[in-house]
């Protein structure tokens, strides 16, 4: 298992956030990264936290450090890849 977990930033009415969550699902699960769903309406102070500021937004943590961000509903091809340059951070 990865020593990296990942929150999922989104909303209901997200267009983007809709077509993008099973491709970062589907990567997450490959790569053994556990993943976390926050919607950004529920859950304003968590998403202020983290200065979230668009949909989606896909944060990486080590334990409780941040290890990376993904804002925005990429190519599969750019995600997986910033997600296995995070994993090799953290290794």
């Amino acid at each position: 298992m990865s020593k990296l977990m990942a929150m999922y930033f989104t909303a209901t009415w997200c267009g983007p956030c809709k077509v993008f969550m099973p491709l970062a699902k589907r990567v997450l699960q490959e790569e053994e990264v556990p993943i976390v769903t926050v919607d950004v309406d529920a859950h304003e102070k968590i998403a202020m936290e983290y200065r979230v500021m668009s949909v989606p937004t896909v944060i990486f943590f080590s334990g409780t450090e941040e290890a990376g961000k993904v804002v925005g509903a990429g190519s599969e091809q750019v995600f997986r890849d910033a997600v296995k340059s995070f994993k090799d951070a953290v290794v």
